[in-house]
């Protein structure tokens, strides 16, 4: 996977010949589709996807691979707001997906995970 725009990964598997503008709603492959996003830009990698629509093996895949890509690792994703974190280790990049991976959607969880009552 090293194309500079849009790289989908589909239930754990990077998907070629995906042209970004194919989705007519910007939404609608993290939503409708349950893809993850993987941008090479000029500043790192940005991964994209949905909290609660991705396919958990597209993460899986994120946080296996992830040390092939150049850091930094932008982190965007949706969870009731687009929301974005910029790590600049791999370990600590993949650690962090596979905590956002566990977010079951209540506010109690999602408060807790965003304020941690003791930030290391």
């Amino acid at each position: 996977m090293t194309n500079p725009g849009a790289n989908w990964i589909d239930r754990g598997r990077a998907v070629g010949g995906i042209a970004e503008d194919v989705f007519p709603d910007s939404y609608l492959p993290f939503c409708a589709f349950r893809l993850a996003c993987v941008r090479f830009q000029p500043t790192g990698t940005l991964i994209e996807w949905n909290t609660d629509h991705v396919h958990p093996d597209n993460l899986d895949y994120v946080v296996e691979t992830m040390r092939r890509w150049p850091a930094p690792y932008s982190l965007r994703f949706f969870k009731n707001a687009w929301l974005q974190e910029v790590h600049m280790d791999a370990g600590e990049a993949a650690s962090r997906v596979l905590r956002l991976k566990e977010l079951d959607g209540s506010l109690a969880t999602i408060n807790e995970f965003f304020h941690p009552e003791n930030p290391e």
